[in-house]
């Protein structure tokens, strides 16, 4: 089973955790004025733009390539992903790393402006360990966190519209739009700490490798 797959409960719990929260925003009026049960089970007209908004971002999701999921993580719309910069900043920063090891074994590395290039090394390193459990691991999470975050931005701009036609609070639909907001943010940096923990691992597992 490849690691898309393996994230594909996990995303479905996020969209299913989503979905709820979007379902509470909806008919929080009606659930704070009167009985939650009772509220709950006459409004289920709301299923349908519910249903509607999550169909829409559940298939934008699908329509985003990897790069471009990479770019909304990375802020970056040229070399996103964090092996642009493996050799001439992470692996300066991380301690399990003896960057003269690498040096003696792929001389002259990449310099900062050569970032397709220190993303090209990095990958031919990353082919070695591709199958290490530490790295397996640590590739699973940044592949979840970044395509939660595609998911996360592309609810911010699909959910607020909806709310903002349907919610009559503007308290409601303002703090809903800044919660929205937030899991964006929370996902980017999320994902990104996972995807500079890939690339470092995989040059620590090189950096302690004999086998030349």
């Amino acid at each position: 089973m490849s690691l898309k797959d393996k994230n594909r409960l996990p995303l479905l719990g996020v969209l299913m955790a989503n979905a709820l929260a979007f379902y509470f925003v909806l008919n929080l009026e009606k659930l704070l004025s009167q009985d939650a049960i009772e509220a709950l089970s006459n409004n289920w007209e709301t299923i349908v733009p519910l249903g509607g908004a999550f169909i829409l971002t559940t298939l934008f999701n699908g329509l985003l390539p990897s790069e471009f999921k990479a770019r909304l993580v990375f802020l970056k719309w040229n070399n996103p992903l964090p092996s642009r910069a493996a050799f001439t900043h992470y692996a300066l920063k991380d301690q399990r790393i003896d960057l003269s090891v690498i040096q003696s074994r792929y001389a002259p590395l990449p310099t900062e402006e050569e970032e397709a290039a220190q993303s090209n090394l990095w990958y031919r390193i990353y082919r070695k360990f591709r199958d290490d459990p530490s790295i397996v691991h640590v590739h699973q999470d940044f592949l979840f966190m970044r395509d939660w975050c595609g998911l996360s931005l592309i609810a911010l701009v699909v959910l607020s519209i909806v709310t903002a036609v349907i919610v009559d609070s503007d308290k409601i639909a303002l703090f809903y739009m800044l919660a929205l907001f937030g899991q964006y943010i929370f996902t980017m940096i999320s994902a990104r700490n996972y995807g500079e923990r890939m690339v470092t691992t995989v040059l620590a597992l090189e950096s302690t490798d004999m086998v030349t």
